[in-house]
Parts: C-alpha cells; structure tokens; sequence
C-alpha cells in the first residue's frame, strides 16, 4: 500500500452495519483462532456498540473494513490489578463497561494482512 493509499483509510466509529465485515476481518486476520472460534461474534459486537460505542472503531478503505479496536473503561483497583482478559471483558460482552472507570482498556485491535505495517494499529 503506497502512502497515497493509506491517506484514504477514514478512521471512524463502528456501526452495525460493519458488524459482518468485522467478522469476516477477524477471520482474515486471526486464521488460527477463528478455526476454534475465538474471534468476535456478531453479539458480542452489538453489545459493544450498546454499552460503548464511542470505544469501538473501525479503519475503512472505501468500503472495506481493514482494521478494527475494539475498548471499554473499567476500575482498576489497585491500579494494575491483575485480571484475565475475559474478567475485564465481562467475557467479551463488556457489559462491565464503567463510565466513571480510570482505565481505557484496549479488548482487541486487528489489522488485515494485506494491510500491516501501514500504522493503522497506530492509528486506530
């Protein structure tokens, strides 16, 4: 991808609508973990955008989903505390979501294959 490209990759929020191709890019981009399942599932995403959706977003190359983060705030007391992810995540549901929370934390961040190295990580 020529850095011409990559000005055209809009950085927005999620919306149902891209649900499906958020799916797909999971797939795309965790081959391994999607053989077993253990990517986002179309619930646990509209519940992301129920609980948070200023925290869920997506990288769009003219139509096409090629990277996605997916966030909630949360109450880390003491700071740091030890978790697990599917603790914190309220097992992906992240219906735990707490606004008045201290910590952005960062769920999931995927990039496409075709697309890594470009910074959209960064920039999402």
């Amino acid at each position: 991808m020529s850095s011409s490209d990559q000005t055209e990759i809009i950085i927005r929020r999620t919306t149902s609508e891209d649900i499906p191709k958020i799916v797909n890019l999971q797939k795309e981009s965790f081959p391994y973990l999607a053989r077993y399942g253990n990517i986002w599932h179309p619930d646990e995403l509209e519940s992301h955008l129920h609980f948070f959706p200023e925290g869920q977003a997506v990288a769009d190359l003219h139509g096409e989903i090629v990277g996605s983060a997916s966030s909630l705030v949360v109450h880390l007391d003491p700071e740091y505390a030890n978790h697990t992810w599917k603790e914190i995540t309220a097992n992906g549901m992240m219906t735990n979501h707490n606004p008045q929370g201290d910590s952005l934390y960062g769920a999931d961040i995927s990039t496409h294959p075709k697309y890594r190295h470009e910074h959209i990580g960064k920039r999402l």
